[in-house]
């Protein structure tokens, strides 16, 4: 057994070497960067570690990966590069994950799944895709259960679309979900006021999104973003005349 474990975080730590050496170079992606550190305040429950990482600029990889203090951490780290990016490109002091994340990070989940699905055999992309879905909604209900969404979901049948970009900055975004009748608002079932920095409120007026698509309130596509959930029309009799159609349509 110790053997096994170690032989899985050799390969971890080679695994980890390659990705550093194939990533592009911190400087060359943020030019303007001149230091760099990261305090990193990880919460699980009512318990939480915080640790502070120093950055080489000049010599450090674009790429973020930081330890897990949670035994269920499959490889005991996070991968944050995509969140700390963005909030160095857009010049922000503080990097807060968002459910976009998980999906940039699906090249490396779809690595590691192989699944027969629903009695069907799907790509990983689909899977990975589901799992995000399922996951995102376990945790939507978890804090927004019997809350009424009407409003927000009315928007978008109304003819309401959005789509947040990957590199939009915090404040761009919040205006954008500012938007959306009713949605900042119910923010605070998560905790939040008013008061909160830019990147934790667009973090989770994107999380209620998100949550809506995931219990098939709304749509979400890569193309258009978030728009209406599409009505299913009902299927009409092939052999009834357009006549009778007609005439059922008015009683």
């Amino acid at each position: 057994m110790m053997k096994r474990r170690n032989n899985a975080a050799a390969e971890r730590f080679a695994d980890r070497r390659r990705r550093e050496q194939d990533a592009p170079r911190l400087a060359d992606q943020v030019p303007a960067l001149v230091s760099l550190e990261i305090s990193i305040d990880e919460r699980s429950g009512a318990s939480g570690v915080k640790h502070t990482r120093r950055v080489v600029v000049d010599s450090a990889p674009a790429l973020f990966l930081l330890p897990c203090g949670d035994s269920r951490c499959a490889d005991g780290e996070h991968d944050l590069t995509t969140t700390v990016m963005r909030a160095l490109r857009a010049h922000e002091d503080m990097a807060v994950p968002r459910v976009l994340d998980i999906y940039a990070a699906m090249p490396a989940i779809t690595g590691k799944i192989e699944l027969e699905y629903e009695g069907e055999l799907k790509g990983g992309d689909a899977v990975s895709r589901e799992l995000i879905r399922a996951a995102v909604g376990k945790t939507y209900n978890r804090y927004f259960e019997g809350v009424n969404m009407q409003p927000v979901v009315q928007w978008f049948d109304i003819g309401g679309n959005l789509k947040l970009e990957e590199n939009v900055n915090s404040a761009d975004v919040v205006r954008q979900l500012n938007g959306i009748q009713g949605l900042m608002e119910k923010t605070r079932a998560l905790g939040l006021t008013a008061n909160e920095p830019d990147a934790v409120r667009a973090s989770a007026g994107e999380f209620i999104l998100e949550g809506l698509y995931a219990q098939r309130k709304i749509s979400r596509s890569e193309e258009r973003g978030f728009t209406a959930e599409e009505r299913k029309r009902p299927v009409q009799d092939p052999e009834e005349s357009p006549r009778a159609r007609q005439r059922r349509q008015f009683n």
